[in-house]
């Protein structure tokens, strides 16, 4: 989500961006307007230095600084000459214009030295030692180092130490050592926060360095969380008043770096929307950027195997840098996949040769063991060359090449004649895949008709059972009324009576499955209607308890009621619930023949459970996970259809709470009700 809404910005940015280009133009013209007329040194110093920021790393950036420079004649603006000399010196330095770097900092080296400016003064050193860096000269590149660990032994000075941690990063950098350049950069970055936290640029080019190492190290991971850190540093410069760090350049840069990594994690989705956003960017003035743009873009097309794309990017990132070694080897890999061996073998012969120098500049040279040797030989100069490594063999490095050649032409012949192979069976694969799909289609046809079929059949049954249980319980209700009459008239002790009784309760009986079948049809056919209301919880249980408790005729059972709370109001349907809980203490004075029946109410957060408790005959272990299953029965001679439970367990569901067996309770059977404060209707 992040990355999109920064593409949003970014092409919002490129809109609003254009549309304001006169108004900075016009900006422009007016600062210059104003040097005409300013007349004191401070408003000539003002307006030339902004005139320069809207110059950033152009040829016209130094011209007003060396205007600003000219103007510098008293003793009290030194610093302020010797700053734009430094902005000088880092101009020419982004811009690659090499003789310039050394003129100016030979020119401000000792001016900042006397004025004791030793920010400058070190970075003139770093701008000079990275030029030498860049031609390999690794020699004149240590000498500067040298000087550097003398003057922060002479000055104490954290500059020249943190300028000499950062050019030993250059120098592993430079020959491929780059776990050594990471451990440098990390403390360079250490000594800046320590003494000097508020150099937002530093800070911001040390985060570079370390991202791009992370890269080179195939570690995208730690890579993309100094992308991340870069990105809080930008958005906190931005806030300031004058910005340390150029936004557009170090954005794009940083996008760049964020898809390296994001290629390097194969995270495609990432990696497109880093493409989307250096798309919408504008082109910088500076070269290392639009390289370094070109060939993360030449690394995406790669691995699409979008080999035309591919091919422009990795050319425009050449036209460039065209000496770049690692530029040359993915060009050799280029061909090598285009099947121009040709050109590739050009390549690698040009790779060779460079190759085979820059091992002979490094030969002269061995890092780690300078300064050691330095130190021994109480710093000679000509202590800094070793022996000289032995030069590689030629003839082993030829048939390596040769071996790497002829292994990349059988790999893609092998490729090819996979890749036929592999189309055949698609081909066959494709077509037993339609053919399953018909199948599939026909079975499916059928399935429909069968379930639609069922549901006709379900409605009939339960349409079927809902009349039958009517027209069965009209006469039904007659002999229940007859019997009760009968009972009533005779004698305590007559047969009559005791025959009436008879009917009374196998009648009751019959009411009550009938009633339990009806229920059934409307649960089946999602037709419960629930009613809800608010119950005073504590009341109602004990009223339908009392009311059972009266109509024991087993004198051998007692009954007790336990609640700690006087009153708790919850909302449900009082008659599903009566039914529910009428059906629990209906199978506990079952199933007790002597002993206790008792019903707790409990109060929970969200809840109130209702546990009613026996001391007869229990359940056995095989049936406690069937029970709750239809027409399942204890045993086959107790009165009962095996119906009770299983109405109760869905219209638990219905009502939004539950009922369970508690299997802890081993003295008879245990069960819970849980009924939620509020009603929560379920959807259908």
């Amino acid at each position: 989500m992040k990355k999109y809404i920064l593409l949003l910005l970014i092409i919002a940015f490129n809109i609003i961006d254009s549309v304001a280009l006169p108004v900075s133009d016009h900006a422009i013209a007016g600062l210059q307007e104003e040097l005409k007329t300013a007349e004191t040194f401070e408003e000539k110093k003002n307006i030339l230095s902004k005139l320069a920021n809207l110059h950033f790393n152009t040829s016209e950036e130094v011209d007003y600084y060396l205007e600003l420079i000219r103007l510098c004649n008293d003793k009290s603006n030194v610093k302020i000459k010797i700053s734009s000399y430094g902005a000088i010196t880092r101009n020419y330095y982004n811009r690659g214009i090499r003789d310039s770097i050394a003129y100016y900092a030979e020119v401000l080296r000792p001016l900042a030295m006397e004025y004791e400016e030793y920010n400058e003064y070190s970075y003139t050193f770093a701008y000079l030692c990275y030029n030498h860096i860049a031609d390999n000269n690794f020699e004149y590149a240590l000498d500067i180092v040298k000087q550097l660990q003398q003057l922060t032994r002479l000055t104490d000075n954290f500059n020249f130490n943190f300028t000499y941690t950062v050019i030993m990063g250059k120098i592993y950098t430079k020959i491929e050592e780059y776990a050594k350049s990471l451990e440098y950069y990390q403390s360079a970055l250490d000594i800046l926060i320590e003494n000097c936290n508020e150099r937002i640029s530093t800070k911001g080019q040390l985060y570079f360095y370390i991202t791009e190492l992370h890269l080179r190290m195939n570690n995208p991971d730690s890579a993309l969380v100094y992308v991340n850190k870069l990105d809080e540093l930008l958005n906190y410069d931005m806030t300031q008043n004058v910005p340390a760090l150029p936004e557009i350049r170090c954005r794009k840069l940083n996008t760049v770096y964020s898809l390296f990594a994001n290629i390097l994690r194969n995270d495609a989705d990432a990696a497109v929307v880093d493409i989307e956003i250096l798309k919408n960017m504008p082109e910088v003035d500076d070269w290392y950027v639009e390289k370094s743009t070109h060939f993360a873009f030449f690394e995406f097309y790669i691995r699409l195997f979008d080999l035309e794309k591919a091919n422009y990017e990795l050319h425009e990132a050449l036209r460039n840098r065209p000496d770049d070694i690692i530029l040359l080897r993915r060009l050799y890999t280029l061909f090598g996949i285009q099947g121009n061996f040709e050109e590739a073998n050009k390549i690698l012969v040009d790779l060779y040769e460079r190759q085979r120098n820059d091992y002979e500049r490094r030969a002269r040279i061995d890092v780690d063991n300078y300064f050691i040797n330095e130190e021994i030989n109480n710093l000679k100069s000509d202590s800094a060359f070793l022996k000289i490594k032995e030069q590689e063999n030629i003839f082993y490095i030829t048939i390596a090449m040769t071996a790497i050649v002829a292994i990349i032409i059988i790999i893609m012949i092998l490729i090819y004649f996979r890749s036929r192979k592999m189309k055949a069976k698609l081909e066959v694969t494709r077509i037993e895949l339609l053919r399953e799909r018909n199948d599939l289609l026909k079975t499916k046809e059928m399935l429909e008709s069968a379930r639609d079929k069922a549901n006709e059949s379900n409605r009939l049954k339960s349409s079927f059972l809902a009349n039958m249980s009517h027209e069965i319980r009209t006469p039904l209700n007659s002999i229940v009324g007859f019997s009760d009459i009968i009972a009533s008239v005779s004698n305590d002790e007559s047969k009559e009576k005791q025959y009436g009784e008879i009917i009374k309760m196998n009648a009751d009986l019959l009411m009550n499955l009938i009633n339990n079948i009806l229920e059934l049809s409307r649960i089946d056919s999602k037709r419960v209607n629930i009613e809800p209301s608010e119950i005073d919880i504590t009341d109602f249980m004990y009223k339908i308890f009392d009311s059972f408790r009266s109509s024991l005729k087993n004198k051998n059972i007692t009954c007790s009621f336990v609640s700690k709370e006087e009153k708790i109001t919850v909302v449900s349907d009082p008659i599903k619930l009566k039914q529910v809980v009428v059906n629990i203490l209906d199978n506990a004075y079952k199933f007790t023949s002597q002993g206790e029946i008792m019903m707790e109410i409990i109060r929970n957060e969200n809840s109130v459970r209702i546990s009613i408790k026996d001391t007869g005959f229990g359940i056995p272990d095989e049936k406690k996970d069937l029970i709750f299953e239809r027409f399942e029965k204890l045993d086959d001679f107790t009165p009962g259809a095996g119906l009770g439970l299983s109405i109760s367990g869905s219209l638990m569901d219905n009502l939004g709470g539950k009922i369970w067996l508690d299997t802890s309770y081993t003295s008879g059977a245990a069960f819970n009700i849980e009924i939620p404060f509020s009603f929560i209707r379920l959807p259908d």
